[in-house]
């Protein structure tokens, strides 16, 4: 999760609360695209404590590389313990690695990963934002057959159509003065949402024509590195077209989930933010 965090962004920010442990890539100059991903605690700690004045939660700031980095220093390792500390008055997250070596002599590796601590102040802004409701939502193919595709499709231009229907249909389409590209899905399935969470009155998916296309048109470089997921082998990725707001794509990763919106299922979840672009 972490280095495909990293790929989106150098820095990012990490929210450790008592139930999940939430990696948080935001807009730069607010602008541009945004990455919350979500894993249960119970999924990845043995045992684990948070403690804060900041309404029981911890906000870091990290450098990605310095952090996946120490993360690599632990794999094959027996047993791992992150804490939060101070070294020369200044906050890391000290990494206490157990080992063995080559002849199996226990060995014990401390790894620190310096970090910035985030205020309340400064944690409002990194919350997920608002959006209206999708006026197409649908399962995509395999991410990483995107990623190809729009791998090739920038030599043409650098923003690109994304294009779906609710009867299973899903386009990427770009083109210049000279080229036109386009990619065309179909038999895909277009997953069900909540009726708890959305009144189906309000649901724009469910009061159109199955066979108009809603579409959007973004930054190709955000495509792409949201396509560096396939990395995790997702179980399921449901892209969410708004139009003229831009996309929102759920990464479900793990056995279970991801089958409707919103349906984690206990599964760690990414969700990815690709503002409309005019220009």
């Amino acid at each position: 999760m972490a280095l495909t965090m990293e790929k989106l962004n150098k820095i990012f920010v990490i929210r450790l609360h008592p139930e999940f442990i939430q990696f948080l890539v935001h807009k730069s100059n607010g602008v541009g695209l945004q990455a919350f991903s979500k894993l249960e605690n119970n999924t990845i700690f043995e045992e684990h404590v948070v403690e804060s004045m900041n309404k029981g939660e911890i906000w870091l700031e990290v450098n990605g590389e310095h952090f996946t980095r120490t993360l690599k220093c632990t794999t094959n390792c027996t047993s791992v313990t992150m804490r939060l500390t101070k070294k020369m008055n200044l906050p890391v997250l000290c990494f206490t690695i157990n080992t063995k070596g080559r002849t199996g002599k226990p060995i014990q590796l401390i790894q620190d990963c310096p970090c910035r601590i985030l205020q309340a102040a400064q944690t409002e802004e990194l919350k997920e934002p608002n959006v209206p409701n999708p006026d197409v939502h649908i399962i995509l193919p395999p991410v990483v057959a995107l990623k190809s595709m729009a791998d090739r499709m920038k030599l043409v231009g650098g923003h690109m159509i994304v294009k779906a229907n609710m009867s299973g249909e899903f386009v990427m389409l770009i083109e210049n003065d000279m080229v036109k590209l386009e990619t065309f899905y179909e038999d895909l399935d277009n997953p069900a949402i909540d009726p708890s969470q959305v009144e189906p009155s309000q649901q724009p998916s469910l009061n159109r024509d199955p066979k108009e296309f809603a579409q959007v048109r973004v930054d190709i470089r955000d495509f792409i590195k949201f396509c560096t997921c396939h990395q995790l082998n997702p179980m399921n990725t449901i892209c969410c077209i708004i139009e003229n707001h831009g996309l929102v794509f759920y990464v479900y990763i793990g056995e279970n989930g991801g089958e409707n919106i919103g349906d984690a299922n206990g599964c760690g979840t990414i969700t990815y933010y690709l503002p409309q672009r005019l220009e």
